[in-house]
C-alpha cells in the first residue's frame, strides 16, 4: 500500500510498473481462466422461464396509507492525530403517507416543502456507537462498552414505548405461540456455547445473570462474536442498519396488532434495505419468517423492499432493455425479453444461470439463511423497471416460486406502479420522500458531527 504524507514529508506513491509482473505470470493467468462472469444480454434466453412469467393486470387497491421506512450512517473521526478512533452516528426514519396525497405528489417533477409536510412522521431514532479504539468511561473493554451502548439504545423510552418491548415480543414470539426460553448460541463473556434464555429468569431491565455476569437481550444478535478489542467493528455498521430497520417494521406491525389490528388490511409497509438479517444477526430472520406466516394466516401483510443497486438490479436492466422494432404493418413490436406489464419470480436455478455465476444447490437455496422473502423484477406499462422482495405465506424456503406462494402480490405491483417517481431512476415516491428527510451529506454535516462528538467527549 501506499503511504500518506505526515509531517511535511513527501508522499509514498504506488509502482507504476509493478502490473507488469502479473500480466507475465503464467500462473495467474491460469487462476484467471477459471474464472467466469454473469452472461451478458445476448447470451440469455426466457424460454425455459415462461413458468415463472405472469402477466400484471391491475387490481382494486385496498391500501390507503404507506408506511416508509429508511436508514443512514455515517463514520467520524474523533481525533485527526489518532484516526483509529471513530464513532458511528446512526438514523432511522419511519413516515406514514396517504395514498390520496401520495398520488398527487407522483404526478409532480418535483418535491417541494410543501410536499413534505403532508407526510406524518411516525418516529426517529438516532443511534451513535464506539467503532475504533473508543470505551466507555469506567467499562473494562471496547467489546464490553459496545454491548452496552447498543443495550441502552433499545431500553431508550421514545413516547411511552421502547425498542426493547419489541424485541422481547419477538424473541420470544408473543405474537402466537409463546416461547418460555431462546438458546443463544454463545456466551458473551465466556466460551461457552448454547445459552439458555429462560423468560421466567430475565431482570426487570431485559438482561439475565449467567455464572455472575450479565447478557443483555440484546446479546441475541450476535454481534460480540464478530468484534474485538483489537478489530473493532466497522464492518457491522451495514448489519446494525438493515437489523434496526427490520427491527422497526415489527415494532409498528406489533403497534397496530395491540390497537388497531385491521389496519394492516390497508398499509403497505415500503422498505429502503433488505428484508433479511446478515452474518452474525441472520437468525433473526426465522423468526420474522414466523411472524410473516402468523400475519398472513390471521391478518394481513404488505410489505416490500425496492432494491436500487447490485447484482439483481443489473440483471433487471439486462432483461427489460427496450428493444422495439416495427413490423410490416409499421405498428411497433416490443422484442425487449421481459416485456411492460410483466413480472418474473427468480427461481433458484434462474438465479445462479444469470444473476450470480456458481454452481447451484437446490439443498440450499439462495440466502435461504438470512432472508424472509423471495425477489421478483417487474416492468410496468411506463416501462419502469423495479426490483422487488415480498415475503411468502409459509415460512418454509421457496426454490421454485409460484404465484400461489405469494398473498398480495397483485396489490403491491398495483402500488408499485402508482407510486413512481420522476426524480430519480425506477425510484418511488415514498423512498424519495424518506431519503431526502433521512440522509446526511458528507460536507458539512459530518464535519459539524465530528466538531460535535469531539466536544462532547472532552
Amino acid at each position: 500500500m501506499s503511504q500518506s504524507a505526515k509531517n511535511n514529508k513527501p508522499t509514498e506513491y504506488a509502482s507504476k510498473f509493478m502490473h507488469t509482473h502479473f500480466m507475465k505470470d503464467s500462473a495467474i493467468k491460469d487462476v484467471l481462466d477459471t474464472f467466469i462472469t454473469p452472461l451478458d444480454q445476448s447470451k440469455i434466453t426466457l424460454d425455459e422461464y415462461n413458468w415463472y412469467i405472469f402477466d400484471y393486470n391491475e387490481v382494486k387497491n385496498p391500501i390507503e396509507n404507506i408506511i416508509a421506512f429508511d436508514g443512514w450512517y455515517t463514520e467520524v473521526t474523533i481525533n485527526e492525530s489518532f484516526p483509529s478512533s471513530l464513532v458511528a452516528f446512526f438514523q432511522f426514519w419511519a413516515s406514514l403517507f396517504t395514498l390520496s396525497d401520495l398520488n398527487n405528489i407522483s404526478k409532480c417533477p418535483f418535491i417541494f416543502p410543501e410536499d413534505m409536510a403532508k407526510l406524518k412522521r411516525l418516529d426517529r431514532l438516532k443511534l451513535v456507537l464506539p467503532i475504533k479504539n473508543i470505551a466507555l468511561k469506567d467499562w473494562s473493554s471496547f467489546s464490553v462498552s459496545f454491548r452496552k451502548v447498543l443495550y441502552n439504545f433499545f431500553m431508550k423510552k421514545n413516547e411511552n414505548w421502547c425498542f426493547m418491548e419489541t424485541l422481547y415480543w419477538l424473541i420470544f414470539e408473543e405474537f402466537d405461540n409463546k416461547k418460555e426460553d431462546y438458546i443463544l448460541s454463545s456466551d458473551p463473556n465466556s466460551d461457552k456455547s448454547n445459552i439458555k434464555l429462560n423468560k421466567k429468569e430475565m431482570e426487570s431491565d431485559y438482561t439475565f445473570n449467567i455464572d455472575w455476569k450479565i447478557i443483555y437481550l440484546t446479546d441475541v444478535f450476535r454481534l460480540h462474536e464478530i468484534i474485538d478489542d483489537e478489530l473493532w467493528a466497522s464492518w457491522v455498521l451495514w448489519y446494525i442498519t438493515t437489523l434496526i430497520e427490520n427491527l422497526m417494521i415489527a415494532h409498528f406491525i406489533k403497534y397496530l396488532l395491540d390497537n388497531k389490528p385491521d389496519t394492516l388490511n390497508n398499509t403497505l409497509f415500503i422498505k429502503d434495505w433488505p428484508l433479511a438479517f446478515f452474518w452474525q444477526t441472520a437468525n433473526m430472520h426465522k423468526i420474522f419468517r414466523r411472524l410473516s406466516k402468523y400475519l398472513f394466516e390471521k391478518y394481513n401483510l404488505f410489505l416490500v423492499w425496492v432494491e436500487k443497486s447490485w447484482a439483481f438490479v443489473e440483471h433487471a436492466d439486462q432483461i427489460t432493455k427496450n428493444n422495439f422494432k416495427k413490423d410490416k404493418d409499421g405498428n411497433r413490436i416490443d422484442e425487449s425479453l421481459l416485456k411492460s406489464w410483466k413480472f418474473i419470480l427468480l427461481s433458484n436455478k434462474y438465479i445462479y444461470k444469470y444473476i450470480l455465476p456458481w454452481v447451484p444447490d437446490d439443498d440450499k437455496p439462495y440466502a435461504n439463511t438470512s432472508y424472509y422473502w423471495w425477489k421478483l423484477i417487474f416492468k410496468t406499462k411506463d416501462n419502469d423497471v423495479y426490483v422487488l422482495t415480498i415475503p411468502v405465506k409459509s415460512n418454509k424456503v421457496v426454490i421454485n416460486p409460484l404465484k400461489s406462494d405469494f398473498s398480495n402480490i397483485d396489490v403491491i405491483l398495483t402500488n408499485i406502479s402508482k407510486l413512481r417517481c420522476d426524480m430519480y431512476t425506477n425510484s418511488l415516491i415514498p423512498i424519495s420522500l424518506v431519503n431526502q428527510l433521512i440522509s446526511i451529506a458528507n460536507h458539512p454535516s459530518s464535519f459539524l458531527l465530528q466538531r460535535f462528538a469531539k466536544k462532547e467527549m472532552q
